[in-house]
């Protein structure tokens, strides 16, 4: 593999640096380990949520368990109620040229107006709908008949799909525009990369044993 595209044309918008200096400053350095610890509470939220799902179709009274289909229904019903009050505040909220602004600040009338005026963007906006409504289906589908544990574990391969996806597209995209979006392979840190991955898909398929690990009893197993 390269770390640089073959095509000089491409060098200084793909797979390259800023050119910059390397020693990252203090405020972003702040702003890192500020995005990794909201990425942990977003994790321990989304636990708490697919446990609490697993509970909702698996362990209520005997008849009253809800099926993945209609849990589905009620957490879009939730996410309708609570934007129909969110939606306006955030389009009143005060705009800002910072990053972070987007927490705040989101133009909701803009969006539609943008939506409605672009029939592909309307498009890939009901592509989204429907992929994001079958993924939801499947993933309480997998809740209900395995364990909220496996579906944890299928959710944290998805990143394994990406990683290939990037390189894919860094090394077979053709155009510049699309390997900007792809991702280089870069020595050594690639290497690390695979290896992870390759861990996580070990666990997964000793976790439901169809690869059994010799220091594990048959009795564990079974």
């Amino acid at each position: 593999f390269e770390e640089e595209p073959s095509d000089p044309k491409c060098s200084d918008d793909v797979g390259g640096g800023d050119g910059g200096s390397d020693a990252p400053s203090s405020s972003a350095n702040g702003q890192a380990f500020l995005g990794l610890g909201l990425i942990l509470v977003a994790q321990l939220v989304t636990a708490v949520q697919i446990i609490a799902e697993e509970r909702l179709m698996t362990k209520q009274p005997k008849g009253q368990n809800l099926s993945p289909v209609c849990l589905v229904g009620y957490e879009g019903l939730w996410g309708l109620l609570f934007f129909a009050g969110l939606a306006p505040a955030l389009t009143l909220s005060p705009d800002s040229n910072l990053a972070v602004g987007s927490i705040w600040h989101e133009d909701f009338l803009d969006s539609a107006a943008q939506v409605a005026s672009s029939p592909r963007l309307a498009a890939l906006a009901g592509v989204y709908m429907v992929a994001i409504l079958v993924y939801n289906v499947a993933a309480n589908v997998v809740t209900q008949r395995l364990s909220a544990v496996v579906r944890a574990i299928l959710e944290a391969c998805r990143t394994l799909g990406v990683w290939l996806a990037g390189l894919g597209l860094f090394y077979l995209g053709g155009s510049c525009l699309i390997r900007s979006y792809g991702e280089a392979w870069v020595v050594p840190w690639s290497f690390l990369e695979l290896g992870g991955f390759g861990l996580l898909l070990l666990g997964t398929l000793a976790y439901k044993g169809i690869v059994k690990l010799p220091w594990v009893s048959e009795v564990e197993y079974a």
